[in-house]
């Protein structure tokens, strides 16, 4: 009796194959993007302060913005930015001086009196 013999063929699908999408690295914000994160966080516009400034830094293995900012009554603003984000990593928030009759803080009623003067012994 002769075997039968079963034949298997193997088909090959050429299915189209998209690219593979290469990644994309992050996009670090901008200076002025950062600046303008921590005005509207504060609640101020670059017209309310009176000195701004952005600086790029490394800290604790990120790299964020370091954004600080006056107003013209002396509150300082310090901000932390996360450099690609744009999430704020810190706020510190100072006043550093109060000029008097301002505040509740009362005017000076009288000028400091002058330094005494120290005569040097005559011989």
């Amino acid at each position: 009796m002769a075997a039968a013999g079963l034949s298997l063929a193997l088909v090959t699908l050429a299915l189209p194959v998209p690219a593979a999408a290469a990644p994309t690295a992050p996009q670090q914000i901008s200076e002025g993007s950062a600046r303008q994160i921590a005005l509207n966080h504060a609640g101020l516009s670059e017209s309310d302060v009176s000195l701004i400034y952005a600086k790029l830094d490394w800290d604790d293995g990120r790299l964020v913005y370091d954004v600080e900012f006056y107003t013209p009554d002396y509150v300082e603003y310090d901000y932390e930015i996360e450099a690609y984000t744009g999430v704020i990593l810190s706020v510190d928030y100072e006043a550093e001086y109060v000029a008097a009759g301002q505040a509740g803080v009362p005017a000076p009623s009288a000028a400091p009196s002058p330094r005494p003067q120290h005569q040097l012994p005559s011989e």
